[in-house]
């Protein structure tokens, strides 16, 4: 696996995982990022977590 792709996959499952946590933060404790609605911050995190897949599996699947 290239480390490109591993690299930018992990990152994004990072980003995921902060954006998912601070999508609760803000419906528990009513915290706000940029003013933006939790559902919103739902989507994002679970289309950026898809996006990590990806290159997970690109990257595992692409040649070296």
């Amino acid at each position: 696996m290239k480390p490109i792709w591993k690299v930018l996959a992990w990152l994004f499952v990072a980003c995921g995982l902060l954006t998912y946590l601070s999508a609760w933060g803000n419906l528990w404790f009513g915290w706000s990022l940029w003013g933006a609605a939790p559902q919103y911050l739902f989507y994002d995190a679970i289309s950026t977590g898809i996006f990590g897949l990806f290159f997970l599996v690109w990257g595992k699947w692409s040649k070296d």
